[in-house]
């Protein structure tokens, strides 16, 4: 994979031809399977078009947008940049607009900066294809309060989840995110809480984590002390199963590996950067992420 480093001064490390016309971005970019899927997807396309990965500090992103505009065709944009980025889009569309959170931003012509939301779809659709869940009537229970968690909040609101618990290490946070939400959502119930906070309903329909690895430890109990058959999902990923995933296997809950949003969500991503449906898309990028990540989430 290659990692283009860009600096904040002349712009963009020498000039912006240099720059790929896909990537993703994020602070810091541990690892990534963005590239690896995307490439592949292209590759497979035909199109003469190369998706890097590029480390942007908080601090350099609305330069970073200013620069890249007109030059790059999108970018993806993973943590911490997910709500920001929204401030420096001319134009959202209705999922980015209503939970503040851009995970997909293309670049139009006319120098428009155009900010999608593909997690709340990719997530709704990973979840139908490994599970058959459909969040009409559901109740659901979302660990975390951050972007990522509030686009999931919305989608599924949208799609006609009855209720909501959203619970969170800080429960400002949690109580913010339900604050947001109601206005748009009115028919959906909203409770929030801290990880202690069970909620109005102990047994959910899906429980949905949207917290970095390093919190499992303190939200661990909320996955095991589930109802059996629960449908669970975390949504960090990585090349082995994640710590929640596997207590969720262990308290024997219908787990959905993150791989599979992550999957889902490029496949709407790539659509809007090419212009191109290709039934063939998704399984280009799932081989792609096969090989990067092995074959254990495919189970």
């Amino acid at each position: 994979m290659t990692e283009y480093h860009v600096p904040a001064l002349d712009p963009y490390g020498g000039g912006p031809w240099r720059l790929p016309k896909l990537a993703v971005i994020g602070w810091p970019l541990t690892h990534t399977y963005s590239p690896v899927m995307h490439q592949a997807a292209l590759n497979g396309a035909g199109l003469d078009l190369t998706y890097g990965s590029i480390p942007v500090q908080p601090d350099e992103l609305k330069h970073f947008v200013r620069a890249v505009n007109s030059v790059m065709r999108g970018i993806n944009v993973t943590t911490p940049h997910k709500r920001p980025i929204a401030c420096h889009c001319t134009w959202l569309d209705p999922l980015a607009k209503v939970s503040g959170a851009v995970n997909t931003v293309y670049f139009g012509v006319e120098g428009d900066i155009c900010g999608h939301n593909t997690d709340g779809p990719g997530l709704l659709t990973a979840l139908r294809y490994r599970s058959g869940f459909e969040p009409g009537g559901s109740h659901v229970t979302i660990i975390g309060a951050g972007g990522s968690a509030c686009a999931a909040a919305a989608a599924l609101a949208q799609a006609g989840a009855v209720q909501i618990t959203v619970v969170n290490r800080s429960p400002e946070w949690s109580a913010r995110l339900c604050q947001y939400l109601r206005e748009p959502f009115p028919h959906t119930e909203w409770q929030d809480g801290g990880l202690g906070y069970p909620g109005p309903n102990p047994s959910p329909d899906l429980i949905l984590s949207c917290v970095p690895p390093a919190a499992a430890r303190a939200v661990r109990h909320i996955v095991e002390e589930a109802r059996p058959g629960t449908i669970f999902m975390d949504l960090s990923y990585g090349p082995t199963p994640t710590q929640l995933h596997r207590a969720a296997l262990g308290a024997c809950l219908h787990a959905v590996p993150g791989l599979e949003m992550l999957l889902w969500q490029g496949v709407l991503a790539f659509e809007i950067f090419t212009g191109v449906e290709d039934p063939a898309t998704a399984g280009r990028m799932r081989s792609a992420l096969v090989q990067a990540a092995g074959e254990w989430w495919l189970c």
